[in-house]
């Protein structure tokens, strides 16, 4: 008796959602938590502390500059 009870709840569920999916404009849940994550990834760039390690060195001939602690743009060679 319970599987039969259980099956007619989801099976009723399931008619029931796909009649308001058909005549009533329900927002597209998928497109606004795609928009909230958008906009968290951006909040999370723009506010993120900058990281204390180094980048290591490519391994062109290229000139590298280094802000110290106490703001001066040092420069440095390989």
């Amino acid at each position: 008796m319970g599987l039969i009870r259980s099956s007619f709840s989801f099976s009723m569920g399931a008619l029931v959602g796909v009649y308001i999916a058909q005549n009533y404009n329900v927002p597209n849940i998928q497109g606004l938590i795609n928009t909230g994550l958008a906009m968290a990834k951006q909040m999370e760039h723009a506010y993120r502390k900058p990281s204390n390690k180094k980048k290591p060195p490519a391994d062109d001939d290229t000139d590298y500059l280094s802000v110290g602690r106490d703001g001066f743009v040092t420069q440095l060679h390989e």
